[in-house]
């Protein structure tokens, strides 16, 4: 009988195991970790509900958002969500000092409902800033965090909420989903490597030789780097995964052997390397990141693309 059940274990395992493509992306991936910042969200607004800022909390947010921004298809399925993640993060997409707007209202007398009327202040780049920044007034400063996290939370519940309803339709057109991820993986891939590497740490051409972590993404909380090996994360969960059918399993099937071993071969140098950084986005070392993420970016746009017979969204050069 122990033998049965064991056997009867096996079964189920291996057919959990074998969740197709492009369903396994799709629901292991994008759809879960939309779920997930969702809920993250949620903790955050609890918590601030209690007059609690708790950056803990806002970690497990933001590394979420970075794993559904990396991934971000929704304005592809609804049109309407286009902008959502300039609405949700606007890190290297401000044309404003934010942070000095949002300290002027912490200064005023201004009802925080009408203060706090433009976009920009309730994005994630705002939260940061309001929780992490020295208290100057703090109860107003957690009434301000307070509604930035509230939005937030709308709008990714939003965003969980097109891939549910979008699910049935994407699933049944393997070759629109396949050019979604494809441009994606470029696309972040290029951000990677120029704006949260290359930029900060002075290996980027627009600012050779000039370090300044202010350049980075999620500097104020200290999650530059933390962000950074998420996205990579997030990139493995698509091109080497385990439990379900992957992206490179997919392109290796259609004849892209050589060019997905360049890949997970460029994704897990650069995995490597961001853990030997220990912390320190800044350290000389990073140099080796920003040469391996170059290679992880060629190997999408030149080589991936090129063997898929795929045509991609042209990117804009300087990343701006």
């Amino acid at each position: 009988m122990k033998k049965i059940v064991l056997f009867l274990f096996a079964v189920i395992s291996l057919c959990a195991a074998d969740k197709p493509f492009p369903k396994g992306i799709y629901e292991e991936v994008i759809l879960a970790d939309a779920r997930h910042a969702v809920s993250s969200a949620q903790t955050v607004v609890k918590s601030l509900e209690t007059g609690k800022m708790d950056r803990k909390a806002f970690e497990e947010l933001a590394l979420d958002w970075k794993k559904v921004q990396a991934l971000y298809i929704a304005g592809e399925l609804d049109e309407s969500f286009a902008d959502t993640p300039y609405e949700i993060d606007i890190y290297h997409n401000a044309k404003e000092d934010v942070t000095a707007q949002l300290d002027h209202i912490i200064r005023s007398n201004e009802p925080l409902e009408r203060a706090m009327f433009k976009n920009s202040y309730k994005t994630l780049t705002a939260l940061e800033y309001l929780m992490f920044k020295k208290p100057k007034n703090p109860e107003r400063e957690q009434a301000m965090a307070l509604i930035s996290a509230r939005t937030i939370q709308t709008k990714l519940s939003s965003i969980a909420s097109v891939y549910e309803k979008e699910e049935k339709v994407l699933m049944a057109d393997e070759s629109r989903f396949n050019a979604l991820m494809m441009n994606q993986l470029i696309a972040s891939s290029y951000e990677l490597k120029e704006w949260r590497v290359g930029e900060p740490t002075g290996w980027a051409k627009k600012y050779k030789s000039q370090r300044d972590i202010r350049r980075a993404d999620l500097y104020r909380s200290a999650l530059a780097l933390k962000g950074i090996q998420t996205i990579l994360q997030t990139h493995k969960r698509v091109m080497d995964a385990v439990g379900y059918v992957d992206f490179g399993d997919y392109a290796i099937r259609s004849g892209a052997k050589s060019e997905v071993v360049l890949v997970r071969k460029a994704l897990s140098a650069a995995i490597k390397d961001a853990a030997l950084l220990n912390g320190e986005l800044l350290s000389p070392a990073s140099k080796t990141l920003y040469t391996d993420l170059g290679r992880l970016h060629n190997g999408y746009y030149i080589s991936l693309i090129g063997a898929l017979k795929m045509t991609s969204k042209i990117l804009d050069a300087d990343g701006d």
